[in-house]
């Protein structure tokens, strides 16, 4: 039979080499996570990714333009120092509050079809002028393709002010009480209508209808209600973020 005294210390030793592995360990874990800490700093590693997540939520693979204009909006332009640039995202945040890209989000989307609508107009009169410049025998049908550009550039136009318009219609009846909340229905409504405008107008353009697509599925499932939105499009961010995290 084995002395007690011998059990004793054979336990006390077990303990005392079970103790020294498991701060070894927990000391090593410290120094790993140290110096990956310091490399993902360094090199910015968190930023490039969040920014890489953008561009696909957004299909924006250049970063010149839905992306562009979320990072210089101001709810998240005052989160990182410097200018965007989509070459250098040494200075970008490595955290965007899904609020804070919501509020954005909305801030950008009145403008959104207007810049792509500025842009078709603008290559449009380039085309048009190279083609009379050089006597081009489509220059006549150049010509009129530059005019149509124009009318859409106004329809855009005046699509984004119908939409800025639904937003402050919006924040304002948010804020109402309950208010004559028959005539805060009806505002609601034909807010929401505008939003929504916008969003087809993005899903029907081929350079933005991965985001205008499942934008007007939120717009439609939101109903009326601003808050359903919202967490509709947090949820939104927040999913392609999960998958920047993974």
């Amino acid at each position: 039979m084995v002395p007690a005294e011998v059990l004793v210390m054979f336990a006390s030793s077990f303990i005392d080499t079970a103790v020294g592995i498991i701060f070894v360990f927990l000391l090593l874990s410290l120094i790993v996570s140290t110096i990956n800490e310091i490399i993902l700093s360094r090199l910015s590693m968190r930023g490039r990714f969040l920014l890489r997540g953008l561009k696909t939520l957004l299909d924006d693979a250049n970063a010149t333009g839905l992306v562009n204009q979320i990072y210089n909006h101001g709810q998240i332009f005052g989160l990182f120092r410097g200018v965007f640039d989509p070459q250098k995202p040494g200075n970008l945040p490595s955290y965007i509050p899904s609020r804070n890209f919501v509020m954005a989000f909305l801030g950008i989307l009145p403008e959104v079809p207007v810049a792509f609508a500025a842009s078709r107009q603008a290559a449009a009169i380039e085309e048009a002028e190279k083609a009379k410049a050089n006597s081009d025998p489509k220059a006549k049908q150049l010509a009129e393709a530059a005019e149509e550009a124009k009318k859409k550039k106004a329809v855009a136009d005046q699509t984004a002010k119908d939409a800025k318009a639904a937003l402050e219609t919006i924040a304002s009846a948010a804020g109402a009480g309950a208010a004559d909340p028959a005539a805060r229905g009806v505002q609601l409504t034909e807010a929401f209508k505008s939003l929504k405008k916008v969003a087809q107008d993005l899903a029907d353009n081929q350079e933005t209808e991965k985001v205008g697509k499942p934008l007007v599925e939120m717009i439609t499932e939101a109903g009326n209600d601003i808050n359903k939105l919202k967490s509709s499009l947090e949820a939104w961010f927040d999913s392609a973020m999960d998958r920047v995290s993974g």
